[in-house]
């Protein structure tokens, strides 16, 4: 839908008040059902460990800020490709895509004095149709693998792993079965069928590497990004095989969701959803 506006969410928004968003029928004046992107934003928010517990004291910005990989609002914000505006100690202000602003545990790219003041959400986002997979050892428990994608275009989805690496990762999927379309990869073919073209950005949302691919080249390319990183995250929520193997299984479901008339070697995925919380699409 053309027209949708940006959403700005000011960096002191109470989780509770983000949550209140989902349920108003016309926000900002348009249609809840012209914004399915806003579907994210309960299991989102019930990610928190302790859950609405904390949602009238948590901030989103102060989610973003603490760095964590299983912050739920690193992971929403990330995947809907929103940018933070960031006031500098001198005056000036400057802009970064939450998924660069992370660096891993605790860690940020805010310069000593800097601080958060709001976040931009682009309009187009939030009505693109969004898919949601979440998984914990334990039953609400801390994030182990998070993951976001929205289908970009008729055969294209943008797909955002967080709380399994130190840091969000983001890749375009689109289906392609030409490689010489964008930049050759390696990957495997799709047995003379449309393949999936997965660009495995360099993990900040920056250049990436194009591969022909399907479910198989899916978990090549998320491989690779991780590779070039400091590797899957490891803590007393899930060792990183664990997670790793999660986050390919959580993938290949949305990719079956979001694209079931492209994607191939996904078709166990089909209709599955894994995990403790799950997106329920308004109606209104």
């Amino acid at each position: 839908m053309e027209g949708v506006p940006a959403l700005e969410i000011a960096a002191t928004c109470r989780i509770a008040e983000l949550r209140a968003l989902a349920d108003e029928p016309s926000p900002g004046g348009v249609p809840r059902a012209a914004l399915p992107g806003l579907d994210l934003i309960p299991p989102a928010c019930d990610s928190f460990v302790a859950s609405w517990k904390i949602w009238n004291v948590s901030t989103v910005g102060g989610n973003v800020a603490t760095g964590l990989p299983a912050g739920p609002m690193i992971s929403l914000l990330s995947g809907w490709g929103a940018t933070a505006l960031i006031l500098c100690p001198d005056g000036s202000a400057r802009r970064a895509p939450v998924a660069e602003l992370i660096v891993g545990p605790a860690r940020t790219r805010l310069a000593d004095g800097e601080l958060i003041r709001s976040f931009l959400v682009p309009g187009h986002a939030l009505a693109q149709t969004p898919a949601f997979r979440r998984i914990s050892l334990t039953e609400r428990g801390r994030s182990a693998a998070l993951l976001i994608g929205r289908r970009t275009s008729a055969s294209g989805l943008r797909l955002v792993v967080t709380a399994s690496t130190f840091h969000p990762i983001v890749l375009d999927v689109t289906a392609d079965p030409d490689p010489r379309n964008g930049t050759a990869g390696s990957g495997t073919a799709g047995s003379g069928t449309a393949g999936i073209a997965a660009r495995a950005d360099d993990a900040r949302g920056g250049t990436g590497i194009a591969v022909r691919a399907d479910g198989a080249a899916w978990r090549d390319a998320i491989d690779a990004a991780v590779a070039r990183t400091r590797g899957w995250y490891d803590d007393i929520h899930g060792e990183p095989a664990w997670r790793r193997l999660m986050t390919h299984r959580l993938g290949e479901e949305i990719l079956a969701e979001l694209l079931p008339e492209s994607a191939i070697g996904v078709d166990d995925a089909i209709g599955r959803v894994t995990g403790d919380l799950r997106l329920e699409r308004s109606t209104r």
